[in-house]
């Protein structure tokens, strides 16, 4: 199984719920992978849960969620732009990866 979003990748940090860089594209997870596959730039990424090492919603803004890999954080934010969509995703991961 797995699951599949549309998102907003941001270019830059997120320090406030206004993201201005950034691109769209699809997240999908599944079992033992998080894959981005941007719909308009050629950085996408396909990872397997032991390359993660943080999967959670945002401090400064709940609407928004990242995946930390090595010492850099891949902010997102989900279609809808709230806060259920972003605690969504993070809890199929958290499923996800348990199993």
């Amino acid at each position: 199984g797995g699951a599949t979003f549309f998102v907003n990748h941001s270019h830059e940090a997120m320090t406030s719920d206004d993201v201005v860089d950034y691109c769209r594209g699809w997240l999908h997870l599944r079992r033992n992978t998080v894959e981005f596959v941007p719909s308009e730039s050629a950085h996408g990424f396909k990872l397997s849960f032991g390359e993660i090492q943080e999967f959670k919603r945002n401090r400064l803004s709940k609407k928004a969620f990242h995946i930390k890999i090595g010492e850099k954080n891949q902010n997102f934010r989900g279609r809808s732009n709230t806060d259920v969509e972003a605690l969504l995703i993070v809890a199929l991961y958290n499923n996800f990866a348990r199993n």
